[in-house]
């Protein structure tokens, strides 16, 4: 719609008697805000509404007290609003926000300069030469001065590549104060043959005795070399699994005249940058109650006194070439073994059963023990709970939602995942079949538990039924 230009200055002209504000004004009258500013804008009156606003009104000092009520005091803005008496608590809100953005110049007028004048690029200088041979001698001042300042750049960029290359895992980025002696003498090894060595030495700020202290610690012969050695080999050997715990009381098992610290095993693969796997996120087999739910029996006790006398199982997924695998092991909780296991890539209640093959069903029948696992659909069948009274098993169940009730059962599916599955590539779903059974075969014989004294779970319930024989 076109509107007059009679119709435009009649709208302004009640605007500006109203002594209303542009959003109050157009509210009333039914018009757009920005559509008011656009007639208004261009017309000296504007100019004197637009000096008496708010944000015009009040002086720095008003501003400041206001914002101190606000940060030190901790009253809200409506409540400072209200005792300042400045109109309405968005307002204090606006002057808040800005002190925090800006610090005290954010309180100064808009109209007011704020900050410093930009100073004049070298382009923009005249020349006072008085003939032709000055203004070359300018120009090649300049260019030298030019040259000067990309030599430094090219040298703080060279400086930060080698950091990089050397810096350890810690965090700092490329601050040279958070940088060690050693990591900065690294450094400066790497760019003697292009920088003096003063140069490098004042930029990263390490003084000259200092590095010929770091030199001189270099060429003396490793103290640690044999156990630098074992460490990697044990690392390598347990598919770079074992932290340093792990790895120490490994090779201290192996050779039990000279021991090893933990601590020398900790710098050792530190140095060598070696890390143990971590652990991710497990599947949840509860679909709600389907069937019969046991109580708690086990109620987070989970040592045992002796083999069988306490069994957990669990349900978890693997997502393998597109298609998802189902796990379901049987633990023993004196040792930590796995009895027996289930796979496959339907986690119903058949593929628990198939758990429980002739062999086990033979040990579970004389132990008397007590059967532990969650909530899942596949625990609350009746074929499950009829097969655990059929072997003299006692059932118990986790409480709903509650993991740490089943704690076992998720230890060992995090180690299962960090260190079998998790980086790994798998060709084929066979293939992921075998590794699996390579695993767990490694995990009950040859992988030690710091809980079992450095022993593998076989080699814990071996050596405890020697002992009790």
């Amino acid at each position: 719609m076109v509107y007059s230009s009679e119709f435009k200055m009649e709208i302004v002209d009640a605007f500006f008697e109203s002594n209303l504000s542009l959003r109050k004004f157009a509210a009333e009258y039914g018009m757009s805000k920005n559509t008011l500013h656009l007639w208004a804008r261009d017309d000296v009156r504007y100019q004197v509404v637009k000096k008496q606003a708010s944000w015009r009104r009040y002086p720095p000092e008003f501003k400041y007290r206001a914002v101190q009520m606000v940060i030190v005091e901790g009253l809200s803005s409506h409540k400072v609003a209200e005792i300042m008496g400045c109109g309405h608590g968005a307002l204090v809100s606006g002057w808040v926000r800005t002190y925090r953005q800006k610090g005290v110049i954010g309180m100064e007028h808009p109209d007011k300069p704020i900050g410093k004048k930009k100073p004049d690029t070298p382009k923009a200088k005249l020349s006072d030469a008085s003939s032709l041979e000055e203004y070359a001698r300018e120009l090649e001042a300049e260019n030298e001065r030019l040259a000067k300042e990309n030599e430094r750049l090219r040298f703080e960029a060279d400086v930060a590549h080698a950091i990089v290359e050397v810096k350890s895992k810690k965090d700092g980025g490329l601050n040279v104060s958070l940088i060690s002696n050693t990591e900065k003498t690294e450094v400066i090894d790497s760019l003697r043959p292009k920088y003096t060595l003063k140069s490098l030495l004042v930029y990263l700020e390490i003084a000259p005795s200092s590095y010929e202290y770091c030199q001189q610690i270099k060429s003396r012969p490793d103290k640690y070399e044999h156990e630098r050695v074992l460490i990697i080999d044990e690392f390598l050997n347990n598919k770079g699994i074992y932290g340093y715990r792990r790895i120490t009381a490994s090779i201290n098992k192996a050779d039990g005249e000279q021991q090893i610290s933990k601590r020398i095993v900790r710098r050792i693969m530190r140095e060598e940058d070696l890390k143990g796997k971590q652990t991710r996120r497990r599947y949840n087999s509860y679909k709600g109650k389907v069937g019969k739910v046991a109580g708690n029996v086990l109620g987070r006790n989970f040592k045992a006194k002796g083999p069988l006398e306490k069994v957990v199982t669990d349900v978890t997924e693997f997502k393998v070439l597109r298609q998802k695998i189902y796990l379901a092991p049987l633990l023993d909780l004196y040792s930590g073994e796995v009895l027996s296991y289930s796979v496959g890539q339907h986690p119903t209640v058949e593929f628990i059963l198939d758990m429980f093959n002739p062999e086990v069903r033979e040990k579970l029948s004389s132990s008397n023990c007590t059967a532990h696992s969650d909530q899942g659909f596949q625990y609350q069948h009746i074929s499950y709970q009829a097969l655990l009274e059929q072997l003299g098993c006692t059932q118990s169940m986790s409480r709903r939602g509650n993991c740490l009730d089943n704690a076992p059962a998720e230890s060992f599916f995090g180690h299962l995942k960090v260190e079998f599955f998790y980086d790994e590539e798998f060709e084929s779903i066979e293939q992921f079949y075998k590794k699996l059974d390579e695993y767990i075969w490694w995990y009950n014989n040859t992988r030690i538990k710091m809980g079992l004294g450095g022993l593998s779970p076989v080699e814990y319930r071996e050596s405890s039924t020697r002992l009790a024989a």
